[in-house]
């Protein structure tokens, strides 16, 4: 939750876009106090989401889904 709040999570837009084909989304969302945000990241977000994005994957080890 401390990086959530490190890179000012509900300061940055919804989503982010910038008309290219063929990436990956990630979508990230969080609760707190009663307040949501979710943003929609399929290209062009700050470095410091992205950033977020792979803390995220390092904690929920999400490697052990993917086929080599």
């Amino acid at each position: 939750m401390s990086e959530f709040y490190r890179i000012d999570y509900f300061s940055l837009n919804d989503g982010y876009n910038y008309y290219v084909t063929d990436h990956p989304t990630t979508i990230t969302s969080i609760t707190i106090a009663g307040k949501t945000k979710k943003i929609i990241n399929y290209y062009g977000a700050p470095k410091k989401l992205d950033e977020l994005e792979d803390k995220i994957d390092i904690i929920a080890d999400t490697n052990r889904w993917i086929k080599g």
